[in-house]
């Protein structure tokens, strides 16, 4: 499960994918980006009116990939930024100052490895 809160918007990514609150919290409805399927929600950043989200993807073989969606207009249109991106994608963090996406992945392998970090420039 993944939240996230900008003003009275409220974000909640769940296992059956987004869903928006305008008000707090008091009501909700579930968002489908339409293309993809299968989708559950592993993080949410929101910034202003923009979105953008991480979600699991399960083609027809059943392999899982991970998909990087953006919204401008608070989950009315949808983009892809970035499909099978490597490793699991844990979290994403926005940097205000560097107009920076960072995600990162578990740790894998031995104590000794570091975990899987990567960005996108936004602008």
């Amino acid at each position: 499960m993944a939240i996230a809160a900008n003003g009275d918007n409220v974000y909640v990514g769940t296992s059956k994918g987004l869903a928006i609150s305008p008000d707090n919290g008091l009501s909700w409805k579930f968002i489908d980006p339409l293309f993809v399927s299968n989708v559950a929600v592993t993080s949410i950043v929101a910034e202003n009116n923009v979105l953008y989200m991480v979600v699991t993807d399960v083609n027809i073989s059943g392999h899982l990939s991970f998909v990087l969606l953006m919204s401008p207009d608070n989950g009315r249109t949808w983009s892809l930024l970035g499909k099978s991106l490597s490793g699991s994608i844990g979290n994403l963090v926005y940097n205000k100052t560097q107009n920076r996406l960072y995600f990162i992945g578990p740790f894998f392998g031995g104590e000794n490895t570091s975990p899987f970090v990567g960005h996108i420039d936004l602008g």
